[in-house]
């Protein structure tokens, strides 16, 4: 699939969000995900999954990259949470 890439520098590593415009989520429904620049990424995308994301730093490089897209409706029953597991506030 083609892609674009969103191209992040920081202090300690870079990172290269390769993302295409037709595969998207709400991103206003992450707004508050600050880790892994998550919701940084979502908002200069506007809402573009990433389909490959690669992080190198000193220590590591990661690579993430999707192998198979299958486009499908979802029920909502299957994001609804156990009756038993305790949900607990991330910090």
């Amino acid at each position: 699939m083609k892609c674009d890439v969103l191209s992040i520098k920081t202090n300690d590593s870079s990172m290269k969000y390769y993302f295409n415009k037709d595969i998207k989520v709400n991103k206003e429904l992450y707004k508050n995900h600050k880790t892994g620049l998550w919701y940084f990424c979502l908002n200069k995308t506007d809402g573009a999954l990433p389909l490959k994301w690669v992080t190198d730093s000193t220590d590591s490089k990661l690579t993430i990259e999707a192998e198979k897209i299958d486009l499908k409706k979802l029920n909502d029953s299957i994001f609804k949470t156990p009756k038993n597991l305790p949900l607990v506030k991330s910090q």
